[in-house]
């Protein structure tokens, strides 16, 4: 049986197709230990609930963001720096992010700062960095000894996990909420 799904839906298919990016959200991130490429693919996993075909790379081997709608970009934070490579990234491409929606966010240790990422003259419609602190990795769900242990009451770690996750979904949910035509004209710049 073949299903009419009228000209609305088959216009937004035809609009969305013409656009090549619009339904495409770049997470990128630069980490040293991981933690922070496991907190890109939570905030992408968001993203991709929401509807959205995702990319999570590392900085180094992200592509340029012209290809898409929305860029989260995050670095692991050590001795108050960002990573490099997120730097470089976000200096290369801040004219191409000034075009589409982009947030940050950075990772930090336990006694490691937040900070604003330096040397970058951020377009702004880019916001201060979201901020996730603590070790992550020890409770992350393909973690082992945390599943075997999963009884135990909620750490701040676990809190830190749903924060993450409430951070992704409030960024795909806003994304979803703007209308097509404003992603057009932002793409067409």
């Amino acid at each position: 049986m073949v299903r009419w799904s009228g000209p609305s839906a088959l216009v937004e298919r035809l609009v969305r197709r013409l656009a090549g990016g619009v339904d495409k959200v770049l997470v990128a991130y630069a980490t040293r230990r991981g933690t922070t490429g496991e907190t890109a693919l939570v905030v992408g996993e968001q993203f991709s609930r929401a509807g959205f075909r995702v990319d999570v790379r590392p900085c180094s081997r992200a592509r340029s963001p012209v290809d898409y709608r929305a860029v989260v970009v995050g670095s692991a934070v050590y001795d108050g720096r960002w990573e490099p490579s997120a730097i470089d990234y976000l200096q290369a491409h801040s004219a191409t992010l000034a075009g589409r929606a982009a947030w940050l966010f950075q990772r930090t240790g336990g006694t490691d700062p937040a900070v604003t990422p330096p040397l970058v003259d951020l377009p702004g419609n880019v916001a201060e960095p979201a901020t996730f602190s603590g070790d992550l990795g020890c409770c992350s769900a393909d973690n082992a000894l945390w599943r075997r242990f999963s009884h135990l009451p909620q750490s701040a770690e676990v809190s830190e996990w749903h924060r993450v996750r409430q951070w992704g979904q409030g960024l795909a949910d806003h994304l979803r909420a703007q209308p097509t035509d404003r992603v057009l004209a932002l793409s067409s710049v």
